[in-house]
């Protein structure tokens, strides 16, 4: 690898934006609470239907940083680019762990979350750039997006929450 892509990469992860775009608006973030007003049965639903629609796609896109699935590319053992990258899965699986289908872990409620992904979503947010840039395949197609917008309206449906 000539020099000027190993100064590209190196200056991706050392002067990029650290901070997710999406989690500006969240103050706190704390476990994943299902409120009293939160039917079992609903999240079920919601869950049953995250699997046949829209998992596929949180799984190829989204689990290696937001789930147990970590894919590392060459450059992870780089010190200073493994250091970043652990620290990046760290703080995105502290932010949405999807790990365990839905409900997810992190933003505080299902609410939250649903939220959280419909605003990414249609912000075109994630993944952040220093993680496209370098993984082009990880973006989502328009119709991948369409699918996950569904998802979230069909799931805010089931909460009856508009």
């Amino acid at each position: 690898m000539n020099t000027f892509y190993k100064i590209l990469v190196i200056s991706i992860f050392v002067f990029t934006d650290r901070v997710y775009p999406h989690e500006k608006s969240h103050e706190t973030h704390h476990p994943t609470v299902i409120k009293e007003s939160q039917d079992p049965s609903k999240l079920e639903q919601i869950n049953t239907l995250y699997s046949q629609s829209v998992k596929s796609i949180f799984e190829n896109k989204c689990l290696n940083c937001h789930g147990g699935l970590t894919n590392f590319p060459w450059y992870y053992r780089l010190p200073l680019a493994k250091q970043l990258i652990n620290d990046d899965v760290r703080e995105a699986k502290k932010h949405l762990d999807m790990s365990q289908g839905f409900p997810f872990e992190g933003h505080g409620t299902p609410l939250d979350d649903l939220k959280a992904i419909e605003k990414a979503t249609k912000e075109k947010s994630m993944p952040p750039f220093r993680y496209w840039i370098m993984h082009q395949n990880s973006r989502l197609s328009e119709k991948e997006q369409e699918e996950i917008l569904n998802w979230v309206i069909q799931s805010l449906e089931i909460l009856q929450i508009q």
